[in-house]
């Protein structure tokens, strides 16, 4: 059951965004350092807390850890939905 306005359209959301767009490549050089945000650094309203983002080497980081995060993404928790964790990146 559709409970839109007649006006409006709907549309999967993996028809009209990008998932996991940008990673880092397999190769990437082990000693490589970046910084390393975790869902559970963002709180309830979606805002990070600077102190809580930690620096990571390639070969010490998981592998969820090659995602990008860019300027103007946004990034949705599937794997924990009860911390309702959503971000978008404003720079």
């Amino acid at each position: 059951m559709n409970h839109l306005p007649q006006e409006w359209n709907s549309d999967r959301l993996k028809d009209v965004a990008t998932i996991n767009a940008v990673s880092l490549p397999a190769n990437t050089d082990p000693e490589y350092e970046f910084d390393y945000l975790e869902i559970s650094n963002v709180d309830y309203y979606g805002v990070v807390d600077p102190k809580a983002i930690e620096r990571l080497r390639y070969e010490d980081a998981p592998s969820r850890a090659r995602r990008r995060v860019g300027k103007n993404n946004t990034v949705i928790s599937s794997v924990r939905p009860n911390l309702q964790a959503a971000l978008t990146t404003r720079s």
